[in-house]
């Protein structure tokens, strides 16, 4: 049995330490809402939980036939990563159209201002 290597453990546990203090970093100084970093947290948790008991990660291996735990746990986190973009690239279309809108209501509202300044002053 193929099990993680303690470089592998230490180098999860490091990240997921680090991800969670920039995190809490960037909170403290109001560049992201508390509800954005719900996600890095809770990746941050299970980076932790599959460095704690490798042995999860090894039988989810050889459940799905991966050699190596260690491949599970990089294809694993490339998959959620890729899961998160697809995610905020949707939040970023549907803000891009919320925003294009708004642009257009108050240029009309300006518009609509100015024409009836207009007809005051006639």
């Amino acid at each position: 049995m193929i099990t993680m290597s303690v470089q592998l453990r230490a180098a999860l546990i490091i990240g997921a330490v680090l991800t969670m203090l920039a995190m809490l970093r960037q909170i403290r100084k109001k560049k992201v809402q508390i509800d954005s970093t719900i996600f890095w947290i809770v990746f941050s948790f299970i980076l932790v939980l599959m460095a704690v008991f490798p042995n999860i990660v090894s039988w989810f291996a050889r459940l799905l036939g991966i050699i190596s735990p260690a491949n599970l746990v990089m294809a694993g986190i490339i998959l959620i990563l890729i899961i998160k973009m697809f995610l905020m690239t949707l939040e970023i279309s549907e803000m891009k159209t919320k925003l294009r809108e708004l642009a257009q209501n108050t240029a009309l509202k300006k518009e609509i201002d100015e024409f009836r300044m207009q007809g005051k002053d006639e």
